[in-house]
């Protein structure tokens, strides 16, 4: 990780979404437009993990449907109980 990295862009890469950055009122409308668009046809997987092992593990999500755009974290951290 870049030590100089903006924050948002972090903690945006570490849980899969998206950054819309606003300087003018068209692009807010465009953004509010895009993101709709995106809530009416998202779906959401989840699973289980078949290791209980603490720390981080990857994760790699891929679909075979063309002109799907895909968001997905890289991996998940499991704690120790």
């Amino acid at each position: 990780m870049d030590d100089g990295a903006d924050p948002f862009s972090v903690l945006t890469a570490a849980t899969g979404g998206t950054q819309v950055h606003i300087r003018k009122q068209r692009e807010f409308e465009d953004a509010i437009s895009a993101i709709g668009e995106e809530l009416r046809s998202a779906y959401q997987l989840s699973f289980s993990p078949g290791s209980s092992e603490p720390g981080y593990h990857v994760i790699n999500v891929e679909v075979n449907v063309p002109y799907v755009t895909l968001f997905s974290r890289p991996g998940y951290w499991q704690g120790n109980e």
